[in-house]
This record gives C-alpha cells, sequence and structure tokens, in this order.
C-alpha cells in the first residue's frame, strides 16, 4: 500500500511539474539597445509620487512605476553641457477601468513625462512634455497568465509611445539639446 501511495504522490507531483512547464513565460520590460545623449552635465529619473495610482503589482514582479524610471534611465544619457537636465515622470496610472457586458475588466494606463533642462537655480528654463493613454480589455475567462503577459505588453507599448513622443517634443521645443539618437527598433 505504500509502494501504492508513493507512486501516486509521483505521479501527481509529475503532471503537476508538466502543468507548470507549458504555462507561457511572462513579457517582461525590455529595455531599449540605443540611447539619446543630452547636452546636460548630469540627468535624473524621478517620479512625482503624489501622481502615482499603480495596480499592476499585483500582477508582476516588477511595478509600472518602477519598469518607467528604469526605461528612462536606461534610454537617455547626460553628455557635456552647463545645464542640469531632470525626466519627471509627472503622472503615472495604471488601474482597472470599468468594464462593459462583453470584456470582464479591463486596464488603464496613462503616463505623463517632461524633460526639465536648467541651471542650478532655475531647472525648468526650456522643457518638452509627453502624454500617453492606453487600455486593454480581458474576455472572460483569461488565465493569470495570459492577464500578466497582456499587463506587461500594455506597460511596454506605452512606455515606448511615450518616448516616442518626448523625443518629437524634445525636437520641436529644444532642438539643439540632442547629441545623438539611436532610434527605437520596435
Amino acid at each position: 500500500m505504500v509502494y501504492y501511495f508513493n507512486r501516486s504522490t509521483a505521479l501527481a507531483s509529475l503532471l503537476l511539474l508538466s502543468a507548470c512547464q507549458s504555462t507561457p513565460a511572462l513579457h517582461k520590460m525590455e529595455f531599449p539597445q540605443t540611447t539619446v545623449g543630452l547636452a546636460v552635465s548630469s540627468l535624473a529619473v524621478e517620479t512625482h509620487t503624489a501622481s502615482v495610482e499603480d495596480a499592476s503589482a499585483a500582477w508582476l514582479d516588477v511595478p509600472m512605476t518602477r519598469q518607467v524610471e528604469q526605461w528612462f534611465r536606461a534610454r537617455y544619457k547626460s553628455g557635456e553641457g552647463l545645464q542640469k537636465g531632470t525626466i519627471s515622470v509627472r503622472k503615472a496610472s495604471f488601474l482597472e477601468t470599468a468594464a462593459s457586458k462583453q470584456f470582464r475588466e479591463q486596464y488603464e494606463m496613462v503616463l505623463e513625462l517632461r524633460l526639465e533642462v536648467g541651471d542650478d537655480i532655475t531647472l525648468a528654463k526650456q522643457y518638452a512634455s509627453a502624454r500617453v493613454q492606453r487600455s486593454t480589455p480581458f474576455l472572460l475567462n483569461v488565465t493569470p497568465a495570459e492577464r500578466s503577459q497582456a499587463i506587461q505588453r500594455l506597460i511596454n507599448e506605452t512606455v515606448v509611445d511615450a518616448d516616442k513622443e518626448l523625443v518629437r517634443s524634445i525636437r520641436s521645443f529644444i532642438p539643439a539639446i540632442i547629441t545623438s539618437q539611436g532610434s527605437l527598433t520596435r
């Protein structure tokens, strides 16, 4: 009887292990391979915590706000210049919004950024900004793994769109600040 118990336990463990292996891998944040060089002596990335609403931590290992900060630290680099720069995440919102009858739930992400350039006394002598809003609905019977993948995909796409919008804004309002730029390959 003990032999039978051990055999069923081994079979159950094998089935559980194979079920875990068939779960699709999570869609992780992919950081940019190219950078944008800015003519500033230093560059900080900061988040205004009062304007953060982040419900992504329930589904992801790395919350949305930290992913946003990491992206812009990796993408934008200081170079030679006399002024200082700050990329401010002025609003970072990832929330579940009202769903319709055909969708069980829907998530929305809003990201507002501002690049401020100036000296020690008046940081915001010049600035460029970007605002991006995206949402994604979930159909009925979505698995937790599929939800996590879709949430991560929403974050990735929103950050890339915000990055592109910020570069367009920089080119329009303070074009001399860009010293080099590699294009995104997404």
